[in-house]
């Protein structure tokens, strides 16, 4: 069905867009943190806080927040409730994992639509402290539904892989 060298491509591509992925992440934490730290300092020390500071802050924890939903989506670790791992047998729990998995590939695509209409309503509109166009803050969520859409399609052929060969 679907050939092995193929799925390991798939799988080697996307390792290396999870590594990017946690790296911006990374990044948009340290930067938030950073912000923060300003924010208190110069409100205790000097009774002055940077203008931006706070909606910069907020800007990172929108961004590493729906960004690193997709990363737990492959190694299946994200929060989620196993009262069916329980319920079920093995044979009849890989549908409902299948079902979840299509379902959060629909929101993704959801996402992806809907976020792409916010981004384009609020372009115009501009960040009061930061000054930047609002649509960079949404865009946060059609990039976010593209990785996590990424990621449960590599997840679900992963998982079609592993339950043919019996892995």
């Amino acid at each position: 069905m679907i050939s092995d060298s193929f799925v390991c491509k798939l799988s080697a591509v996307m390792n290396k867009i999870e590594r990017s992925i946690n790296l911006l992440c990374v990044v948009f934490l340290t930067l938030q943190v950073v912000s923060i730290v300003v924010m208190v300092f110069g409100r205790y020390l000097f009774s002055y806080v940077p203008r931006p500071t706070e909606e910069f802050s907020l800007f990172c924890m929108v961004w590493f927040s729906l960004l690193s939903i997709s990363l737990s989506i492959r190694d299946d670790s994200h929060i989620k409730m196993e009262i069916m791992d329980a319920l079920v047998s093995k044979e009849k729990l890989i549908y409902f994992q299948y079902f979840a998995a299509f379902m959060a590939l629909g929101f993704s695509i959801y996402m992806i639509v809907y976020g792409y209409h916010l981004v384009l309503l609020t372009a115009r509109t501009r960040m009061s402290g930061f000054q930047i166009s609002e649509g960079w803050l949404f865009l946060s969520i059609p990039v976010s539904g593209f990785f996590s859409a990424l990621a449960h399609i590599i997840f679900i052929i992963e998982k079609i892989r592993e339950n043919t060969h019996g892995n």
